[in-house]
Order: structure tokens, then sequence, then C-alpha cells
């Protein structure tokens, strides 16, 4: 692990438990508020250089406590508008589920540790009728529907309501889950649970989804660092079993050893060293070229022939399948035969207006070549990853 890597991590484990970080001497900290900010913990950085009494350069110190402050106030909005959501579905008696970083705050020593882009909540599809018209009473903006969920939007306030708890087109993963609603415990007034082990892989999958989708950022490793200290008492052979039913044994044993390393000091080995690279480079949200190559890797291994891969990629970025063009150009929901059409529209439009997108499209392809195809496949292998059932192409 380098050290700029190592300081972070220090500073992270020195935020949440208040214990004094050690700083490598020759530490970079204006590298480190550019990765904190790539990768959304800067709150947890500051409360580490509180809790360790460092000195750092007063100028970057102002910076980040800027940051923070600004951070903190986007926090206190987005809890008020989720315990204001919270409300109105209870008292309509909604079944609601918070996932990801609107139930994870409460594991954190203080909400605004754990930053949040957006609000994510699993709702009952049959109960979405009801829930629009709560959404529009409260102000929000429909933006867009997506495979697994509902987009909506207030202000700088982004809420996302899930169908499903993984994406039907994560075929491997979605087997597991389905809707998810088998393993959630309803209650009356609407705010639903699931039993600790259950959500623990489910924020798990949530991780192994993104990591080999397009790569993935710190957060949600210390997410799961978070939540099993609050819950010491997991059910761990509960939790292998579906590691193994999810064939994601493999990975679950080098993320818990990653986390070892990070924050116990746990022996570092080739593939904690890669896994910790992997993430810095990610950033809270993957990268392009990750995503690209991942997606070429699914293409490749859905085809029944692998030969001439760039080709057929070629023609796929030229002639986007009909899930995507529809999304485009929304006529296509109810006119589907004119497929061939939008095409050449898209083909004109292209040429004569975005000529960047030419390029853009040039780049990507010359990325995805075999080699480098190749290259990710072998990097998810590496820390046991891979794409077990293959994937529909809705």
């Amino acid at each position: 692990m380098k050290d700029i890597q190592r300081g972070i991590i220090q500073l992270v484990y020195s935020g949440i438990t208040g214990e004094k970080a050690e700083i490598p001497d020759n530490f970079d900290w204006q590298q480190a508020l550019r990765a904190a900010r790539a990768h959304g913990i800067e709150v947890l950085l500051y409360f580490g250089i509180f809790h360790s009494k460092i000195k750092m350069p007063e100028d970057l110190l102002l910076e980040l406590k800027n940051r923070v402050f600004l951070l903190a106030s986007q926090d206190a909005k987005q809890g008020y508008a989720i315990r204001t959501l919270m409300q109105a579905f209870d008292a309509k008696r909604i079944s609601y589920l918070l996932l990801k970083g609107a139930a994870l705050k409460n594991y954190y020593p203080h909400p605004e540790m754990r930053h949040m882009l957006d609000a994510d909540i699993l709702i009952q599809i049959e109960e979405y009728d009801k829930i629009k018209e709560i959404m529009e009473e409260l102000g929000y903006t429909f933006h867009l529907e997506s495979n697994h969920e509902y987009i909506w939007i207030k202000d700088a306030m982004q809420v996302e309501l899930h169908k499903y708890l993984i994406p039907s087109y994560n075929k491997d993963f979605f087997a597991y889950f389905g809707s998810g609603w088998d393993f959630v415990r309803k209650t009356q007034d609407g705010r639903c649970s699931m039993k600790d082990e259950d959500y623990f892989i489910y924020l798990f999958v949530h991780l192994a989804k993104h990591y080999r989708d397009s790569g993935i950022g710190i957060k949600p490793f210390v997410d799961l660092w978070v939540y099993r200290r609050a819950k010491p008492d997991l059910n761990e052979a509960y939790m292998e079993k579906a590691m193994q039913k999810l064939q994601l044994f493999s990975f679950y044993e080098n993320c818990m050893q990653l986390l070892q390393v990070w924050f116990a000091k746990g022996e570092e080995n080739a593939v904690t060293e890669r896994m910790t690279l992997h993430i810095f480079s990610a950033g809270e949200n993957g990268t392009i070229e990750n995503q690209q190559l991942s997606k070429a890797l699914k293409e490749r291994n859905a085809m029944q022939s692998k030969k001439n891969l760039h080709t057929k990629l070629f023609f796929k970025e030229i002639f986007p399948v009909y899930s995507t063009m529809r999304k485009k150009y929304p006529i296509l929901e109810k006119v589907p035969i004119l497929l061939p059409v939008f095409w050449l529209i898209r083909i004109a439009s292209v040429i004569l207006f975005k000529r960047e997108e030419i390029k853009n499209s040039a780049e990507k392809m010359h990325r995805l070549t075999k080699e480098n195809i190749d290259a990710y496949e072998e990097q998810l292998r590496f820390v046991g990853l891979d794409y077990n059932f293959g994937e529909n192409k809705k």
C-alpha cells in the first residue's frame, strides 16, 4: 500500500473511532484532499485530522473546512427531506425500505460523515401510483424511469425509488434476490426492515456489482466495516452460505481480508494490494473506461462466436439496441418498427451536430481491444469476480 493510501485509510479510521492516526512524514495533503473529494469521504478525513490533532497547511485546512461545512449543510437538508418523505409514506401505509446511505448514516458516529449523492428507497411497484401522488404533493418532479428505479428530483435532492434491490439485467445477482421483498419484514406503519445478515449481503452484492461493472470507491468498503462494527453478532455461517450460492465467496474472503488490512493491521497480500490500487483509482462512481470494458466483456461472453469481436462491438456502437434507443426516442415505445429509421436519424444528427461524439466513440473503440478486455477479465478473476450466468439483453 502506498503512503498516500495508508494515510487516507488511517484518517478514515481515526474519524470513525476517535483514535489518533499515524500519518507518514512525506504525506501529500493536496493529493489526499483530491482523493477524499473524488471518493466522497471529505468529512471523514476532517474528523480524522481533528481527532489526531494533526497540523496541516492552513490554506488546505481552510479549503477542507469550507467543504465540510457545505456538505454538513447538504446533509441536514437531505435528512429533513428523507424524514418528510418517510412521514408521508407512513401516513398512507406505503411499504418501503431505506437503502444504502439513507440507512447507513445511522451507524456512523455523525450522520454527515456518510456523504450521500441521492436517497435510495425500495418500494413495491404495485404501490407506485399512490407513491407518485405523494411525490407530486411534496413538490418533487419526475425525472426518468430506468430498468430498476423511478427517479424524482426536488431542488438538489434526488430520490431513487427502487423497483428491485438489484437491477434485473444483473441476472446472476437478481436470481438470488428477485424483487427483494422476500427478504423484507413488513410493518404496520410502512417502514420495513431486513434481517441484519440479509442487509449485509445486499450491501456486499451491491458493492460487487459496481466493482465488476465500473469500479467502486472507498466509501462502500467503509460502509461494510462500519456496519459490521455495529453488528458484531452477525451469523457468519449464514452469510458464507449465501456468498457460495451467489458465487461470490472468493471475492467475499478477499474483501474481508482487505478490511483487515485497512482497519485492523491485517497482513497485505498480492490480492489486497491490487484491490487497494483499483479502488483508489476508481473514485466514487468508477470510471467510464472500466464501464466500457465491463460492457464489452459481458457482450463477448454472451456471444456464441468470439470471432470479429471488435467489428461486432463497432456495429453495436453505431446501431444501439432497442432498449437504448427507446430512451432517446420515446416514440419507439409505441412504434418499435421505426427503429431502423431512428438509427439513420441518430447517425445524421451525430455527423451534423455532435462531432465530439464521433471522437469519443473512436476513442472508445480504440480502448476495446481484445488485449484490454482480456486484461479486465483477468483483473476481475484475480480478486474472485466473474459474470456467472451471463446477463439478459433488455
